[in-house]
């Protein structure tokens, strides 16, 4: 799966938010897609992004046991996300790891 289709089946993905039991969520890397010019028409992203995205091949490569890694990034790290329940970032208190626990249950792999 490449970004492209992604965003022609799914779309923008925002788990950020509040939960009045997790209010720490936003520290535990929250899933973020969004198309380009979808929410500030007037300004391009690719210039605000481009760090965070070598960044992100660089860790992802780096961090990665699956062999598809280096030629399915996008997907290796999706199938990351959804095994964290949308959260692949780390959480510190059990509260948190039960409501990660409880997101992913529900999560398939691509």
């Amino acid at each position: 799966m490449t970004v492209l289709s992604w965003l022609r089946l799914v779309g923008d993905v925002w788990f950020v938010g509040t939960h009045p039991d997790w209010p720490e969520a936003a520290a535990a890397d929250p899933l973020v897609i969004e198309i380009e010019g979808a929410r500030y028409t007037d300004q391009p992203i690719r210039e605000y992004f481009a760090g965070d995205y070598e960044l992100w091949q660089e860790t992802k490569a780096e961090s990665s046991d699956d062999p598809g890694e280096t030629t399915q990034p996008f997907v290796s790290y999706l199938n990351k996300v959804f095994a964290n329940g949308g959260f692949p970032g780390p959480v510190e208190s059990p509260r948190a790891w039960r409501h990660r626990s409880r997101l992913a249950q529900r999560m398939l792999p691509l």
